[in-house]
């Protein structure tokens, strides 16, 4: 190939630019094209080499920049210049204004801005029109823009039904037909041309200020010059060598050259990635600074964009929720398109929830097969199946638990059954079913509202008033047990109860059946009318009038004193709280009330009469008028002393 001839397109271009006009015009390129599919919202579509506009899905934006615009021109006429690529289905389409901000980079159907009124309606395209350029009039939206009376947010073409058409891009490589706009300037008042001057270093010849005026390409150069820029202006200057291309070769990272014709040099993109499509590196990808996924945020909650996995789509991803409502900026683990463990930006993790309400939140079975230890204060909501486990504190399952061993540094709370190899609380054992354990140890109360089975119980009350251990049974019939205990040992003793404070080493409220002997501290038979006690308990803070026990005497009895046992004090309380001994529906036989700031209450001797068979409630009533900072007496226990009649 020669080199080209320098001088002829240097003419061509002065020639082109001097030709006089009484109307000056301008070509404009978009600034930015790209169009929308409602179908694929969350992509960008701004690097196509195409536009589409489809009436089901696809609506395209362009943009014009017309900063280059001298400010007060006038327009005559502003004219839209589209090519068509390819016509799917003929019809008609809109140009209608934008109202609102977009970049061609980042535009999406879910992020795209609304549309304006129509500038041009019912543009019609045929089958005909493909490869050919349309023209538009679009001089209002132009002038709008110019004199700034509607924000230049650019253009937006809408399909009428079911039109489907393309149109080339500025990034279409292959027929380079961006869309354009072409306006033309109102003619300027004025007298006209009065002469023309070739000023020295402008490379022209020609002129005057009269008649028909001619210029020319200066012709002063001599052979083997051409016309050449410099600081001062155009100049003749000679080449400085001369020769040949007879080949272009390619280089690293290049394909194609030859030696004839039209010569083609491309970068080989097996070995430099284009950023703009999708890349398999082969080899390690090392990165010296951060590595940003989702860089413009469309995550709404999804596996997609996110880090994947494998050549397929199977589901595997770990991703971030940027721009929608489920884990705002958390970190999501998803297998099968599933979110399996979430970690929200606070902190805390979610196993099969994507919403952890707490530090470690666990939706579904666990399994684990070492120790677990677990700190105070623990709820425990559902069943529970435990190996061997150490608690640290107080515990509390609102279910079954299945355990090899539990050991609690305080108070456990079960509210079913609990099975255990062997079960050891510092505090109190409240069960509300069964206990079934090879050995049962504890410092404080045993309660369960069922049978306790173990092989050993060791239960210790330092408490006034408490039980070491307590048990009923409410079966209307069969052999159920409040309580069962057994000894198959000669110097055993099945049941031993202890009680230093001066209360009672065991209570049975209701029949004992004994079918061997029974001896009370060597004492000899009871007479015929013993003094008898009639314990009770009072849930709470005896607000709603709670029960706290029930008798049916078979006999006459006479009630000869009431004592009592606060766990919670009353205090700053106008009207004290109350402990009633009444008959189930009608009046009451004795009121007793308790004192603020004392957690023991008794009657002194009293006689009471209680007619044989009369039903009698052991009640409270709460005290009233405590402030803010007072309170009634709470979890009372009573004993009614009483002898027969």
């Amino acid at each position: 190939m020669k080199k080209p001839n320098f001088s002829l397109r240097s003419a061509s271009l002065l020639l082109a630019t001097l030709c006089l006009s009484l109307s000056a015009y301008a070509q404009v390129t978009p600034s930015a094209d790209a169009y929308t599919n409602t179908a694929d919202p969350t992509t960008n579509f701004g690097a196509n080499p195409l536009l589409s506009v489809d009436g089901a899905t696809e609506i395209t934006y362009i943009q014009f920049n017309l900063s280059s615009i001298p400010s007060g021109a006038t327009i005559s006429q502003a004219t839209l210049k589209l090519y068509v690529n390819a016509v799917t289905t003929p019809g008609t389409f809109n140009v209608d204004y934008v109202n609102g901000t977009w970049t061609e980079r980042t535009i999406t159907s879910s992020l795209a801005p609304a549309l304006g009124t129509a500038i041009v309606s019912g543009v019609a395209i045929t089958g005909a029109s493909k490869n050919q350029y349309i023209l538009i009039n679009v001089t209002p939206a132009v002038t709008a823009w110019l004199n700034k009376s509607t924000p230049n947010d650019g253009i937006a073409l809408v399909a009428d039904g079911t039109f489907n058409a393309t149109f080339d891009s500025k990034e279409n490589a292959t027929t380079s037909h961006p869309a354009e706009l072409d306006i033309v300037f109102a003619e300027a008042s004025g007298s006209g041309i009065t002469g023309i001057t070739t000023a020295a270093g402008s490379g022209l010849i020609g002129g005057g200020t009269s008649g028909t005026l001619n210029l020319s390409m200066t012709n002063t150069c001599a052979t083997g010059q051409v016309l050449e820029w410099t600081s001062g202006g155009w100049a003749c200057t000679s080449l400085s060598a001369g020769g040949t291309i007879t080949g272009v070769t390619a280089g690293t990272d290049l394909t194609g050259g030859g030696t004839s014709g039209n010569v083609t040099v491309n970068l080989n993109t097996a070995n430099v990635p284009l950023l703009a499509t999708p890349n398999i590196f082969t080899g390690s990808l090392n990165m010296v600074s951060d590595t940003r996924i989702d860089y413009n945020g469309l995550n709404k909650g999804s596996y997609t964009p996110a880090i994947r996995f494998g050549t397929g789509n199977t589901g595997e991803a770990i991703s971030s929720d940027r721009a929608g409502t489920v884990n705002v900026d958390g970190i999501d683990l998803y297998t099968g398109f599933a979110p399996r463990l979430s970690v929200t930006n606070g902190g805390s993790v979610g196993i099969g929830t994507t919403a952890p309400g707490a530090t470690l939140d666990v939706h579904g079975t666990g399994n684990f097969t070492g120790t677990v230890t677990f700190a105070a204060g623990q709820a425990f909501p559902g069943a529970a199946t435990l190996g061997a486990n150490t608690f640290t504190g107080n515990q509390t399952v609102n279910g079954v638990v299945s355990t090899g061993s539990l050991t609690a540094a305080g108070d456990v709370s079960v509210g079913a059954t609990v099975a255990a190899g062997s079960l050891t609380a510092t505090g109190n054992v409240n069960v509300g079913g069964s206990v079934s354990a090879g050995s049962l140890i504890t410092t404080g109360n045993v309660s369960a509202t069922e049978t306790v089975y173990a092989g050993s119980v060791s239960a210790n009350n330092s408490t006034v008033g408490g039980n070491a251990i307590s048990g009923s049974n409410s079966a209307a019939s069969g052999t159920s047990n409040g309580g069962y205990f057994s000894s198959s040992s000669p110097q055993g003793t099945a049941v031993v109860g202890v009680n230093s404070g001066g209360g009672y080493g065991g209570y049975f409220q209701g029949n004992v059946a004994v079918t061997g002997n029974v001896s009370i501290g060597g004492d000899t038979p009871m007479s015929h009318n013993p003094h008898m006690i009639w314990s009770g308990f009072l849930v709470g803070n005896l607000g709603n009038n709670p029960g706290g026990g029930y008798l049916i005497p078979d006999q006459a009895i006479a009630v000869t004193r009431i004592t009592g046992y606060a766990n919670g004090q009353g205090s700053g309380c106008s009207t004290l709280a109350q402990i009633i001994l009444q008959h189930v529906n009608t009046f009451a036989f004795y009121e007793m009330s308790l004192p603020n700031g004392t957690s023991y209450f008794d009657s002194g001797p009293i006689n009471v009469p209680i007619p044989a068979g009369t039903p009698l409630l052991l009640g409270g009533v709460a005290a009233s008028g405590c402030g803010l900072s007072g309170s009634s007496p709470s979890d009372v226990n009573v004993s009614v002393q009483y002898v027969m009649q």
